[in-house]
């Protein structure tokens, strides 16, 4: 993936909103992956960084929780993590406080956060739209 990510111009990350610990892995594993491969050069960088929750309708089927992250990073902390997590889902607002904390040093862009309901025409929406509007950005600067 280190290819794809250093000639990437939008880095879309997704978590499921109904599986806790999928957003507890956008930063502690994928967007490090990005960092530690695409971000690392001591260079400006363009790239945007895209932080999409999708599944927001589970919210309506389970408890929203603000627990997001277990409190160690051993195993026996992650089973307690996703047994504490299970049934519930995450809170309004916990992904874009996630996003925040996603900004790199060389980036001239500000991590992004969605949310986007699983219906495909709303999908293709979203994406038309982020894709339009990075363009439109890059062409007026």
């Amino acid at each position: 993936r280190d290819s794809y990510y250093k000639t990437s111009d939008i880095v879309f990350i997704l978590y499921n909103i109904a599986k806790v610990d999928s957003l507890y892995h956008v930063e502690n594993v994928w967007y490090k992956e990005i960092k530690d491969t695409a971000l690392r050069e001591n260079k400006a960088s363009d790239m945007q960084v895209c932080v999409v929750g999708v599944n927001p309708e589970a919210r309506d089927q389970l408890v929203e929780t603000n627990i997001y992250e277990p409190d160690g990073n051993d195993e026996e902390n992650m089973e307690l993590f996703r047994r504490n997590t299970n049934r519930k889902s995450i809170g309004r607002g916990q992904g874009e406080r996630v996003s925040v904390k996603l900004k790199h040093k060389h980036s001239k862009r500000d991590t992004r956060h969605f949310e986007v309901q699983k219906d495909r025409g709303k999908v293709i929406e979203f994406f038309n739209t982020v894709v339009k509007d990075y363009v439109l950005s890059r062409l007026n600067n």
